[in-house]
């Protein structure tokens, strides 16, 4: 039974929230459906248009969140150790949820759907473009085994296991890529590697996390690297043929900038004041709607023939003149929607949701642990 409320601390919930805006920029693009399209934008090819070039900037936005988020969990859970059992069970059940809402919707709608289609809608997380949702329940699921090697780890082994994560995805795999697909790097190592250098960052360097300066410095450095990095390979895709297509080549969790981008941004904002930052209890509940927003305005159904229509309409009304602006527009009203959707859903079916689970969940966590029991006693 827990005994302890989770006491929310404002000034990392307003991180979480502008981690969850810069997800959202990453995927408000003219880059899903049909790529015959008019209104369909490649950014993956270098390009001279300043806003073609922004756009790709905006892709690797999502990664810079998802980075953020991941170390601000982290951060808290290294401390963890248990796991909750009750918030899987939301979790997946209000992925499950919210993506049949949404199939019904558009089958409501007149939507042809393949029978693939109809079945991705069952499996959310399980299946990729629901990827993040499900790394993160495998990363919660595991952490408590994770903590254990962190806390039962001398400083300099631990040192040494995090330098050697570090070149091994950061540096070798990074550079490689998915050209070379070195080292079997997924989106969960790279999540698992983000929480191992979590630990060590908060077990054995809060002077580093402490000196505002030189976290401002590293937040600098990140940010100029990462566009150093996006304008060689622009210069590169543009006068090299094999780099033409590689300008979304550094899009994952272990880019070392990115992850400095957010160690650093982590560690400034822990510097302020909760108590004495406005509008902190907004920030507590709007964060605790990110999951669900991440569902909603990603649902596959929606980004595959919503958005798609919606950059249709743009490019033909419009044209795409002002299209980073457009981007950023829809930006704002996805999150607002977004936010009023999850905010409905959690006060309506999330807590009918949470009422049956918290009903069942003791009877299913005694059945397991008689069955792990009976598991255990074997030989």
């Amino acid at each position: 039974m827990e005994t302890k409320t989770k006491v929310r601390l404002s000034n990392i919930e307003l991180l979480k929230i502008i981690a969850l805006i810069l997800i959202i920029f990453s995927h408000c693009l003219p880059t899903y459906g049909d790529e015959s399209a008019d209104s369909f934008v490649n950014i993956d090819l270098a390009s001279n248009d300043f806003q073609i070039a922004m756009l790709s900037c905006f892709k690797y936005f999502g990664q810079i969140g998802n980075a953020i988020f991941i170390f601000c969990s982290a951060y808290f859970l290294v401390d963890s150790t248990a796991v909750k059992g009750r918030k899987i069970l939301y979790i997946i059940f209000d992925a499950f949820i919210i993506s049949v809402i949404f199939l019904c919707g558009f089958l409501a709608g007149g939507y042809k759907l393949s029978g693939g289609e109809i079945a991705l809608q069952f499996i959310p997380i399980t299946s990729r473009f629901n990827w993040f949702i499900g790394c993160y329940l495998i990363l919660y699921a595991v952490h408590p085994l994770l903590n254990k090697i962190i806390h039962g780890t001398s400083k300099r082994y631990l040192l040494l296991f995090n330098i050697f994560l570090f070149v091994l995805y950061c540096v070798m795999e990074f550079v490689g890529g998915e050209l070379l697909n070195m080292f079997y790097y997924t989106h969960l190592v790279g999540f698992i590697c983000l929480y191992f250098f979590t630990g060590y960052v908060k077990l054995h360097m809060q002077n580093f996390l402490n000196n505002a300066k030189l976290q401002a410095i590293i937040l600098a450095g990140s940010i100029l690297g990462f566009g150093a990095l996006m304008v060689a390979t622009e210069f590169l895709g543009l006068n090299i043929g094999f780099f033409a297509d590689k300008m979304i080549h550094w899009n994952e969790i272990n880019n070392p900038f990115i992850i400095g981008m957010a160690i650093s941004s982590f560690a400034l904002f822990n510097k302020i004041n909760p108590e004495k930052l406005k509008g902190g209890r907004l920030y507590c509940y709007i964060s605790s709607l990110t999951l669900p927003v991440y569902m909603i305005h990603e649902n596959k159904l929606f980004r595959d023939y919503i958005r798609p229509k919606i950059f249709q309409w743009i490019y033909e009304n419009f044209s795409y003149k002002y299209l980073v602006g457009w981007c950023v527009l829809l930006v704002v009203v996805t999150f607002i929607v977004s936010i009023a959707l999850a905010a409905v859903y959690k006060h309506s079916i999330g807590r009918l949701v949470r009422l049956v689970i918290d009903k069942c969940y003791p009877r299913l966590s005694a059945a397991g642990n008689k069955l792990l029991d009976k598991l255990e006693s074997k030989d």
